[in-house]
C-alpha cells in the first residue's frame, strides 16, 4: 500500500489548487476563463486552457504565484484579447 509522507499530506489537493487558480484568475479584472485544466507538479502546476483578457497588461505567472505552494508554472494557456 502507498503511504504519503507528512509533507505530501500537508499539500493541498489537486481540486483545491484548481479552485484556487480559477478563483485567482476570476478575481483579476478583465479576465474570463473559457476552459481550465490544472495539474499538480512538484512545487507548482501545469496550466492548460483558454482565457480571455480585456486589458492592457496581464501576467499570468504573477497572478498564480500569489497562491501558497505554487512556485513553478508550466504555462500551456492560450490568452485571447
Amino acid at each position: 500500500m502507498f503511504k504519503q509522507t507528512e509533507e505530501q499530506q500537508q499539500l493541498p489537493s489537486c481540486h483545491e489548487i484548481e479552485a484556487d487558480v480559477r478563483r485567482e484568475l476570476l478575481a483579476t479584472e478583465g479576465v474570463t476563463v473559457k476552459s481550465l485544466v490544472v495539474r499538480r507538479l512538484d512545487n507548482g502546476v501545469c496550466l492548460q486552457g483558454v482565457i480571455r483578457f480585456d486589458g492592457a497588461e496581464f501576467d499570468l505567472g504573477d497572478s498564480i504565484r500569489r497562491i501558497p505552494g505554487i512556485d513553478r508554472i508550466l504555462n500551456h494557456m492560450v490568452i485571447c484579447n
